[in-house]
């Protein structure tokens, strides 16, 4: 029997982030994405009131935990200090959220690309192609600049214990900008 796993608050923001445990999301990601944090956040109280996401707290550490119904609007949270407040008065701490029923809410980035696809081969470049596009929203209008991709595909590189080469990860770069998007071919034309 597997032992089940959990989320607290802030890891399931993390996760609707960047689609990753906790364990892997570093202070820098943290603080380039205060913007996606902040939605994550509404996207999480918005899944909870509509009990998509299933909680279990506790009223004090000497009770024991339960799920908690919440069902009323008026529910705060407070990632930092993983307590959720209902109604304003009833508050509850050390809060879970089972990782397994969360991830059927918000499922893993990598399972799209390759779910489609009947040979499930790729290398960890393709993988972190698919990551940066997908983490970075990038589409024929949202382009982002090179240099901000390199680096990200550079920290990836390392991320995964692979050697982070500047020309490789340049390459990547190429791949994931459209060519009208590349240096000196948008100013053409």
């Amino acid at each position: 029997m597997t032992k089940k796993e959990y989320y607290t608050l802030q890891d399931a923001i993390e996760w609707i982030v960047f689609r990753k445990d906790s364990k892997d999301v570093t202070a820098e990601m943290l603080n380039m994405n205060l913007n996606n944090i902040a939605l994550a956040e509404t996207a999480l109280l918005n899944a909870i009131k509509s009990h998509k996401i299933q909680l279990i707290g506790q009223h004090d550490e000497y009770n024991p935990e339960e799920f908690i119904n919440c069902f009323t609007n008026a529910i705060s949270i407070y990632p930092a200090s993983n307590v959720v407040t209902i109604d304003h008065i009833h508050d509850y701490m050390n809060i879970k959220i089972e990782k397994k029923a969360f991830q059927t809410q918000y499922p893993p980035a990598t399972a799209s690309p390759s779910s489609t696809k009947s040979n499930k081969y790729t290398t960890p470049y393709l993988e972190i192609i698919a990551e940066v596009i997908w983490e970075e929203k990038i589409t024929n209008k949202n382009q982002s600049k090179a240099e901000v991709l390199t680096h990200i595909i550079l920290n990836k590189m390392t991320e995964r214990g692979l050697s982070p080469s500047k020309k490789i990860a340049e390459a990547m770069t190429s791949i994931i900008r459209l060519p009208e998007s590349q240096k000196g071919k948008a100013k053409k034309g």
